[in-house]
């Protein structure tokens, strides 16, 4: 008897644990061009040390990276909060290129959020935007299709 309360009892939090050890992974359209970032190639960390707005980076496309970057305000959960050119912290990066794309309009979305000691804390969201590139304002990347997941940061 004590053997299958013991069993149970570990079974129960193992699938309890399902969502600390899920990784992080991101996904996104750019200029129509479908890409998937899996968990070597996304991160996320708290942005200018406060613990309220974090920024999630992906990487894509395997040696050519594309990248973005996005920041989110924790405070503000299932919201969906627009993006304009004063945002801080986001940009999209075409491969092999110096060129920060600044974001000037969009929007973004956290969908799913819990709190708790960096193993148990997750972040899931969505996301779309526009981005300029600062020297030819003719040059733009949308970002549409958006969405991560982020856990232990």
């Amino acid at each position: 008897m004590k053997f299958k309360y013991l069993s149970f009892v570990s079974l129960a939090l193992l699938a309890s644990c399902d969502d600390f050890t899920k990784p992080h992974e991101a996904a996104f359209t750019a200029n129509g061009t479908g890409y998937t970032c899996g968990e070597d190639d996304v991160s996320a960390s708290y942005y200018n040390t406060t613990e309220n707005h974090l920024q999630v980076v992906a990487y894509a496309n395997g040696s050519e990276k594309h990248s973005l970057a996005i920041v989110v305000d924790l405070d503000r959960v299932k919201e969906v909060v627009a993006l304009d050119s004063a945002q801080e912290g986001c940009y999209f990066l075409w491969a092999n290129s110096s060129i920060y794309y600044t974001v000037v309009s969009g929007q973004w979305e956290i969908t799913e959020y819990e709190e708790g000691n960096p193993a148990s804390r997750h972040t899931e969201g969505n996301f779309e935007f526009i981005a300029v590139n600062p020297y030819d304002s003719a040059d733009t990347v949308r970002v549409t299709n958006g969405s991560f997941y982020v856990n232990n940061y």
